[in-house]
């Protein structure tokens, strides 16, 4: 008797249990709690967002047996009308209008979730989004000041509703970004195949204005394949393998096979343009930058970064002389003076380069060929690259190989934001071989090395929009040359012009330049700047009137009257 009624008893709890069981999965299965659900999102986001924002969210499922919620098509956006009422100087740097295919919370007690105060979520899965970001431009001047995150207190909004959100993971899979800048119908950015994990995200008392946590989590990464965009009125392409970002106390961002591309080739993009112009093709490998300020950039268009290291990069600039030349000034085109006259705030302490290489093409306009000077093995530093008003001075120190044989060390330093353009510039060359510039003496200046022993060149210049000022010193022996002309007919295109080659040899050319050899040591070059002309141009020419003159040449040149040298 008491084994039946015992069993009666379990049975009993058994029928109870599944009574309430099925009368719950009815209950949640119902349009009421569904409802419920969607009410409760849609008050906390107006909450969080003082009215600007709200939400609308299509369905709603619930499932008990695997403790997990469902939204479809979820629609997060702006309240124009609400926007429209704001001052201007209320308006939010940036909005964002947000449209999600499904989101999925897994290991989620909805009857908690609707009754406590305090959310604690397993993990949230978020697929297909599509974010649009609008920027509205404020008025901020490059000073030091006013360059700390601002931080929205999230959780001063919702805690009068909600005392804590705990996520332990929340993940994106297949997001693409848009950007639109001052032009909101027209895209800056357009990022496709985003991913992102965010880890331990936790919205309390605690976490509030806690800097050291990226979107209120401890720990983030975010992932983007394959990224181009058209630059420059499509003349360039931007473009990207992968990109890495680790946030987690210390932001780490790494992008895998940066490309700047041109999208004609070297013969068609001065013939397109109409004019001379320099083009660029530039490759990174490897471009790491440490703590990049994600929030300014994103809240005030500003770049902000502790340091950047550029790997491996190759950088090559091509000239078309060919082409007709471009009469425009290049006053106010050096590189400090182009990144004062950037809208947004640039401040990077240190940039290291390493193992880059830098190579410049001219084709002749004389001889349609085409002269090369490389740079190999490029190490470097890069200090205080800023545009913040009272930065102080940029120094660039670097080492490399000169046509991949003779070792340079060069120094440059740019005041920030002088108003004549004014720079310093020092180094020196060392020992080489002399016939390796025949990669750009014979195609550009129809003159042939046979033989020169280099022994050290040196230069320390002061120069500004107008003008440089440079002490050249050049030490050298056993100088041979060969002037040529133009041969259809020989195989190298040029042949040899003998009566002017003695003349050269024998009487204008001196053969050597040693130190302490009673000749001057160092010559004083001042030069007048071309000013359709690049900074380099100008740092070339003062270098090349003051090899000139000591070696026999000087008073001679196509624009010898621009150099006075004593």
């Amino acid at each position: 008797m008491r084994k039946n009624i015992l069993l009666y008893i379990l049975i009993g709890i058994l029928i109870l249990g599944l009574g309430t069981y099925l009368f719950l999965k009815s209950y949640f299965k119902s349009s009421n709690v569904e409802r419920r659900l969607s009410q409760r999102i849609e008050k906390t986001v107006h909450e969080a967002t003082g009215g600007l924002y709200k939400i609308h969210i299509s369905k709603t499922d619930v499932d008990i047996d695997n403790l997990s919620i469902t939204l479809h098509d979820i629609h997060f956006t702006i309240d124009s009308s609400i926007l429209k009422t704001l001052r201007a100087a209320d308006i939010p740097a940036n909005t964002v209008d947000i449209l999600l295919k499904k989101l999925e919370i897994k290991n989620v007690d909805a009857y908690k979730l609707l009754t406590e105060k305090g959310v604690d979520l397993r993990k949230i899965l978020l697929d297909d989004a599509t974010i649009k970001m609008y920027h509205f431009d404020s008025v901020k001047k490059k000073t030091e000041t006013d360059t700390t995150i601002k931080i929205t207190t999230l959780y001063d909004k919702i805690n009068k509703d909600i005392s804590s959100i705990r996520i332990d993971t929340l993940s994106l899979h297949n997001a693409s970004f848009a950007y639109y800048g001052t032009n909101q119908h027209y895209k800056e950015t357009d990022v496709n195949r985003i991913s992102a994990d965010l880890f331990n995200v936790l919205i309390d008392s605690t976490t509030r204005g806690n800097t050291d946590r990226f979107l209120y989590s401890n720990d983030a990464r975010i992932y983007v394949d394959s990224f181009s965009m058209p630059l420059s009125k499509d003349m360039y392409k931007l473009s990207l393998a992968k990109l890495y970002v680790q946030i987690k106390g210390n932001t780490i961002t790494t992008i895998n096979d940066l490309k700047l591309q041109p999208l004609y080739n070297e013969d068609g993009f001065a013939k397109h343009l109409g004019h001379q112009i320099d083009r660029f093709d530039i490759r990174a490998p490897e471009f790491v930058m440490g703590n990049f300020d994600y929030s300014e950039f994103l809240n005030n268009r500003s770049i902000l970064a502790d340091k950047i290291l550029l790997s491996g990069a190759h950088i090559e600039v091509y000239q078309d002389r060919t082409a007709p030349s471009n009469s425009k000034s290049k006053v106010g085109g050096y590189p400090h003076q182009l990144l004062s006259k950037l809208d947004l705030p640039v401040r990077v302490p240190y940039i290291k380069v390493q193992n880059a290489t830098v190579a410049y093409k001219e084709k002749s306009a004389d001889t349609k060929k085409v002269g090369v000077i490389s740079f190999t093995k490029v190490n470097g530093d890069i200090n205080n690259l800023s545009n913040i008003e009272g930065s102080g001075v940029m120094n660039i120190a670097i080492t490399a190989k000169f046509m991949g044989e003779a070792p340079l060390d060069a120094h440059f330093v740019f005041p920030n934001n002088p108003a004549n353009g004014e720079f310093k510039v020092s180094g020196k060359f060392g020992a080489f071989d002399g016939k390796i510039l025949n990669q750009v003496t014979i195609p550009l200046g129809e003159v042939k090395i046979n033989s020169a022993n280099i022994k050290q060149l040196s230069f320390n210049m002061t120069a500004n929009n107008l003008h440089s000022n440079g002490k050249i010193s050049f030490y050298y022996d056993d100088v041979d040359i060969e002037m040529l002309k133009r041969d259809t007919s020989s195989p190298t295109g040029f042949k040899k012009r003998g009566f002017i080659t003695f003349l050269a040899n024998k009487i204008l050319l001196k053969k050597k330049n040693k130190a302490n050899d009673n000749r001057p040591d160092v010559v004083n070059v001042q030069y007048e700047r071309d000013i359709t002309k690049s900074m380099f141009n100008l740092i070339w020419k003062t270098i090349f009137y003051g090899i000139k003159e000591q070696v026999g040449a000087g008073g001679m040149g196509k624009d010898k009257e621009r150099a006075k040298v004593k």
